[in-house]
């Protein structure tokens, strides 16, 4: 939500003045996000402290009073970053929702700030790796935690307060977030009402941009879902939507075409075959700077986000946390599944590729891990990979499906409602929409666009990690081993799809050279 550098010699006179981008004192600066759906100000709380606070707008926050106080700021429902500046050293909170990642740090005596850790190169030493969170990107084992890829860079999780001075950034978690089990189902009680009316009350906190409002449309239930809310809400909406090919883009475009029309919305439909991961002119193939951990498929959403901003969106839903809402509860999985072949409960497996640092750093991949939140962890993950390009692009992103209050709801159906996305399948069914959308055949996924991604551009990149790799040298992965698995790729095409995430992360690292 926000960026900033902050000399600590600027903090014991400071003289902070709005030039109508930014707050400015001495060398120091603090820049909120410019968009529509985001407020900022700053409040003196003594003769040489105050607080900037960064939010997002939210209509269920209006009858609140202006705030004066930290606790004031803490207290508002929408989601929001505040930095607490005093003589003493600088504290920044954040809220609940996780929008988007702060990564932190400090260096020669100047505090630094953003939502997009590139923003910190110079600052760090992007040579200076964490073993552990190297571990967790090769392995695919996320875990939602202040420690990041760079030593002496963190980042700030939900509801955590973190401490800028000039020993460097100490970062506070909170206490874990309450949650509730599945509850006996009232009589009488009808969920899909009350579901829609909840996720009604969400999209509604929100005020109407002064910009196009867009809505992410992939033809699932869960982007369906939010879409239809955001259209009740807002009129008409822009949807921009990635397209698989083969027959399962034809059945899945078809699905999107059916709920534009129902929506009344207009539509963006990219290809997504002409965007695979490290084709040439991507973020990757260009080297161009990026988060080593950007999502999979940076390179179809880089072109998503660009149509929306070229169409001055400003506002965008987002489907992601539907999953989360409609996971089962372990106790409430069939028992036989609980120990069928493949689960490794205990432990990660480990591909032949991964070097000496990762195979000893991978009995402890939950080093550091964050408590439980309000917003499921894995959104959570999704947010930190999704979200800092949107607002790379000016645009806010909301996700109503992980929003506390659609979250504390869905925790506490019954399993059937939950089970097969039951509850939102049946929303869209009651909205008029034919089943072919409620519950189609063969769901859309991006596995094909791996797989291109892979045989037309991976190999090229594995190849050039077999004369000079980061991860390599670090120990990180085993030369010859990978030597194996790039001549089995090249031979028969086939991989391990984790050899994605190692030619990822090397990639992103080169990038920051």
């Amino acid at each position: 939500m926000l960026k900033f550098t902050i000399r600590l010699s600027d903090l014991p006179d400071p003289a902070w003045n709005w030039d109508g981008r930014a707050w400015n004192s001495g060398g120091s600066r603090i820049e909120p996000l410019v968009n529509p759906s985001v407020e900022s100000f700053l409040v003196e709380t003594g003769q040489r402290s105050c607080l900037v606070i960064v939010r997002e707008r939210d209509l269920h926050g209006r009858l609140l009073p202006a705030p004066r106080t930290l606790a004031d700021a803490l207290a508002w429902p929408g989601d929001h970053v505040t930095v607490e500046l005093t003589p003493q050293g600088i504290s920044v909170h954040a809220g609940a929702f996780g929008t988007a990642p702060l990564y932190l740090t400090v260096a020669k005596g100047t505090a630094a700030g953003s939502w997009n850790v590139t923003d910190l190169l110079g600052r760090v030493e992007p040579g200076k790796l964490v073993d552990a969170a190297v571990a967790r990107a090769l392995l695919r084992t996320p875990v939602y935690s202040s420690t990041t890829l760079f030593d002496g860079v963190r980042r700030l999780t939900e509801r955590a307060t973190a401490h800028l001075d000039a020993r460097g950034v100490e970062v506070a978690y909170p206490n874990p977030a309450e949650h509730v089990l599945a509850a006996r189902e009232p009589g009488g009680t009808d969920m899909v009402a009350a579901f829609d009316e909840i996720l009604s009350h969400v999209v509604g906190r929100l005020p109407a941009p002064s910009g196009q409002v867009a809505a992410e449309l992939s033809g699932g239930a869960d982007s369906a879902n939010v879409a239809l809310a955001a259209a009740a809400r807002h009129g008409t909406i822009r949807t921009v939507g990635l397209v698989v090919d083969g027959d399962v883009g034809q059945a899945q475009a078809r699905r999107r075409e059916i709920l534009v029309r129902h929506l009344g919305a207009h539509d963006l439909a990219i290809p997504a075959a002409g965007h695979p991961p490290f084709a040439p002119d991507g973020v990757r193939g260009r080297l161009e700077p990026h988060d080593p951990e950007a999502a999979f498929y940076r390179e179809a959403f880089d072109a998503l986000r660009d149509a929306a901003r070229d169409h001055a969106a400003t506002l965008v839903y987002t489907g992601l946390g539907g999953d989360e809402i409609s996971a089962l509860h372990p106790h409430e999985h069939a028992p036989h599944l609980a120990n069928e072949p493949g689960a490794e409960p205990d432990g990660v497996s480990l591909p032949d590729w991964a070097g000496q640092v990762v195979r000893a750093a991978a009995g402890d991949l939950t080093a550091d891990a964050a408590p439980v939140s309000a917003v499921p962890i894995p959104t959570l993950n999704a947010f930190t990979l999704h979200n800092p390009a949107y607002l790379d692009a000016g645009i806010w992103p909301v996700a109503p499906l992980a929003h506390p209050l659609v979250v504390r709801f869905a925790e506490q159906l019954p399993a059937h409602h939950r089970r097969d996305k039951n509850l939102l399948r049946e929303r869209l069914r009651r909205a008029g929409l034919p089943e072919r959308v409620v519950r189609p055949a063969e769901p859309e996924n991006f596995l094909s666009l791996m797989d291109r991604g892979m045989r037309e551009h991976g190999a090229a990149h594995l190849r050039d990690m077999l004369s000079a790799s980061i991860l390599v040298d670090g120990g990180y992965l085993d030369g010859q081993a990978l030597r194996t698995a790039t001549e089995d790729l090249e031979r028969t095409g086939s991989y391990g799809t984790r050899l994605f995430d190692a030619i990822a992360l090397e990639t992103g690292l080169r990038s920051l050279q």
